[in-house]
């Protein structure tokens, strides 16, 4: 009895050591297995193999994870994803081939700020375009980014070609900017009624932008950035009822200036729809006074006039920023010119009375000073009528 309870000891003993060793052995076959696939993932060449084959298809979800981009807002995934999608590039794909380069790779500016530069390489690839009708080269800078489970070499793909440098806005004061949806704006500074956005880095594509501003209609609009050191100035227009108000304004500006100047007054009856910063020069108040030498006083020149049908659009000025006015708008209106005047006939040697009519395109420029729309420049000269 004795010996065969030993005997049953010493089976159990050799079941548990076969049960050791085939789980060791399990382990050092899954361990060699993982230790194989993380050196076979470790190659550089699989992540140019798969970083070819995303792009081929667009799918700019594993594009973007293959990338070497920081953390960062306007870096993101998602502002990637829209700036490749709002491109509209339909061109597709067949097939794409790559190779090792012997050209020296390319970092971003951001990729080489801290430490020694990581190990590189370069290879260039070929996309064969589906309708046949050529290829695509594209260069490829892989850049080792460290371990992955502290063991295997991670490579990443250097973002060089997808990112643009220090991009500027330039809105006025108080106004947001937005690209793709994403309030922007780091390094933000204040230059009098303007502020200023610079974006160190963000990538190639196409972003809706959107400038927005408390009284002032939404700015929106697609923007390509192809190059680095893009800079956008951006004027807003006042909201609709403020539109209308100027518009108006306009009009009646323009009718107090033609009938004091047709009716000989002086320039200080009309002087308060300036701004004071206008008049300094006196330019203004002399162009004035060459219209109003137009007026016919007992002699030649213009006896009546009158614009009807006028039509108006506001503009924002162009180069409102390179100015000291604030907010500047240019009110463009055309209408239509009926006018009376008196002439010397050659033929008789005495004045005539005549009339024609013709179309008038006017530019009147305000700048609005203390809520107040004031004129900076005269809209109507003697050489128009």
């Amino acid at each position: 009895m004795t010996q065969d309870k030993q005997k049953q000891k010493t089976e159990r003993i050799s079941l548990l050591r076969v049960f050791i060793l085939s789980e060791l052995m399990l382990a050092v076959i899954l361990a060699a297995i993982f230790f194989w696939c993380g050196a076979m993932y470790a190659k550089p060449e699989n992540a140019v193999a798969k970083f070819c084959e995303a792009l081929r298809v667009k799918d700019w979800n594993t594009v973007y994870d293959l990338l070497n981009v920081p953390e960062n807002s306007s870096l993101s995934k998602q502002m990637f994803i829209n700036a490749r999608r709002n491109d509209n590039n339909t061109e597709m794909y067949s097939e794409v081939t790559w190779e090792l380069s012997d050209r020296e790779p390319k970092l971003t500016t951001y990729e080489t700020w801290y430490g020694e530069t990581p190990e590189l390489k370069a290879y260039d690839s070929v996309f064969t375009k589906s309708d046949g009708s050529g290829t695509v080269d594209f260069k490829i800078n892989l850049v080792k980014t460290g371990k992955r489970f502290w063991l295997f070499d991670e490579w990443k793909v250097s973002p060089v070609h997808y990112i643009v440098k220090n991009t500027g806005f330039t809105v006025p004061k108080g106004a947001s900017v937005t690209l793709n949806g994403a309030e922007v704006g780091v390094d933000k500074w204040a230059e009098g009624s303007w502020q200023s956005f610079g974006i160190p880095y963000l990538f190639r594509g196409t972003y809706q932008l959107e400038v927005s501003m408390d009284g002032m209609e939404t700015y929106r609009n697609n923007l390509r950035l192809t190059k680095n050191r893009q800079d956008f100035t951006i004027q807003l227009l006042p909201d609709t009822e403020i539109q209308n108000a100027i518009l108006k304004q306009a009009e009646e500006d323009i009718e107090r200036i033609l009938s004091a100047a047709l009716t000989d007054k002086s320039f200080g009856t009309v002087s308060d729809v300036f701004s004071t910063d206008a008049l300094k020069d006196g330019s203004i108040q002399s162009a004035y006074n060459d219209l109003r030498a137009k007026a016919s006083i007992g002699e030649e020149g213009v006896t009546w006039l009158e614009i009807t049908n006028m039509k108006g659009i506001l503009t924002a000025r162009e180069n409102a920023y390179n100015t000291n006015e604030e907010n500047d708008m240019i009110v463009s209106l055309s209408g239509h010119v009926n006018e009376k005047y008196i002439y010397l006939s050659e033929q008789t040697n005495s004045l005539v009375n005549d009339a024609r009519e013709f179309e008038i395109e006017i530019k009147a420029v305000y700048t609005r000073i203390n809520g107040l729309w004031k004129l900076i420049s005269l809209p109507v000269t003697a050489d128009m009528i």
